[in-house]
């Protein structure tokens, strides 16, 4: 009996995943090299929301999250589709900014099932690596009622998307590392 528990205990903790801690050095999250100045821990890949993707957070995915999206090709969503009744949007290389925001708030959206009111703002262009780019805000609440803030930046090279899209929880934890997120933004390169 006792050999059949300690089975089951192994056999339970081979199920288990962990994040890995993405030390304060340059590195590279979905394709997109950056420098951090803080460290941040990255989710498994099972965590990730799409093919091109990798998730990193500080406090958690609910409080704060960096979603790299890296290489996205025509044709090709940045987020995997929750369930085949909601498609997600697909990216194409001749998209304006506004068609890649408009793209993005589908996307959250359709990540949450439809359940979620996705507001974007603020498009403006910005240097996004060495590369002409754009950015926006994005606002919503969760389907637990929790306000998301977040920032999104985004350029085509090569024909393929790249992308770091920030959220977290406004009320605390967008101010607590939106900072950061501003140094990530500068230092990214791809």
């Amino acid at each position: 009996m006792k050999k059949i528990i300690l089975t089951l205990f192994i056999l339970s903790l081979s199920g288990c995943v962990q994040y890995s801690l993405v030390p304060a050095k340059t590195t590279t999250g979905g394709g997109i090299q950056i420098t951090p100045s803080i460290a941040w821990n990255k989710a498994p890949s099972q965590y990730n929301p799409g093919k091109n993707t990798e998730v990193w957070t500080a406090d958690g995915q609910s409080l704060n999250q960096l979603v790299f999206v890296g290489g996205v090709s025509t044709g090709s969503p940045i987020f995997k589709q929750p369930n085949k009744n909601i498609p997600m949007p697909a990216f194409s290389s001749d998209m304006l900014p506004n068609e890649i925001e408009e793209m993005v708030e589908t996307s959250i959206k359709n990540r949450y099932n439809g359940q979620v009111a996705v507001d974007t703002s603020n498009l403006r262009p910005a240097k996004f690596g060495d590369n002409r780019g754009f950015r926006f805000n994005v606002e919503y609440f969760t389907v637990n009622g929790l306000q998301t803030k977040g920032d999104v930046i985004a350029s085509i090279k090569d024909d393929q998307l790249y992308m770091i899209i920030f959220t977290a929880a406004g009320m605390h934890y967008y101010d607590k590392y939106i900072g950061e997120v501003e140094k990530l933004f500068a230092s990214a390169a791809f």
